[in-house]
């Protein structure tokens, strides 16, 4: 790995350069150590912090807190799903250096991770609807992130009309206020 020229144009990994007594594993155990070893650590690294917070969701929070996060977790599962369908292919495909069909859609895959992540963001009605009216209303651009994140994180209770959310925390929060009058005195 480490010589005097970077690496070769008639191979996907420039940075591999295969030498005359190359073993016919090397290049794919290469391929696996610097990159994809890493990228699949990420992926199982980002299943086990979902994981995590549903099981401290669902056993460690009232009935009434999960009832807000739920919704949450369930639209973040999608996330871990297109990661693993868009790098399983290319993975087997550059460890096993197919060559086809197969592998010109799995140099693709990778690069629809971002496109399919809008997708299921978009998913959300409230989002879309909200940002469709931004554009066709002219609304400001800062309410709709505000109220996108809201509507994606909360569904439809902020469409039906429940105000009471913090912004900060994205929580509702019921407050009882109680004013006494008392005439004021000058003395």
């Amino acid at each position: 790995l480490i010589n005097t020229r970077y690496g070769t144009s008639d191979n996907n990994w420039c940075f591999l350069v295969e030498k005359v007594d190359t073993p016919s594993w090397a290049i794919a155990f290469w391929v696996w150590i610097s990159f994809y070893a890493w990228t699949w650590s990420i992926i199982v690294i980002d299943i086990v912090i979902y994981i995590i917070g549903y099981r401290i969701i669902y056993t460690q929070l009232s009935e009434l807190n999960r009832s807000y996060f739920i919704p949450i977790i369930t639209k973040l599962q999608y996330y871990p799903l297109i990661i693993i369908i868009c790098w399983t292919l290319s993975t087997l495909t550059d460890v096993l250096e197919y060559v086809g069909y197969v592998n010109m859609v799995s140099n693709i895959m990778p690069c629809t991770q971002g496109l399919l992540s809008t997708f299921v963001f978009w998913y959300t009605l409230n989002v879309r609807s909200y940002w469709v009216s931004y554009i066709t209303r002219g609304e400001s651009q800062t309410s709709v992130k505000r109220m996108s994140l809201l509507r994606s994180i909360l569904g439809d209770e902020v469409s039906r009309g429940e105000s009471n959310y913090n912004r900060v925390s994205v929580r509702k929060h019921l407050v009882s206020v109680s004013i006494q009058v008392k005439p004021y005195n000058d003395d």
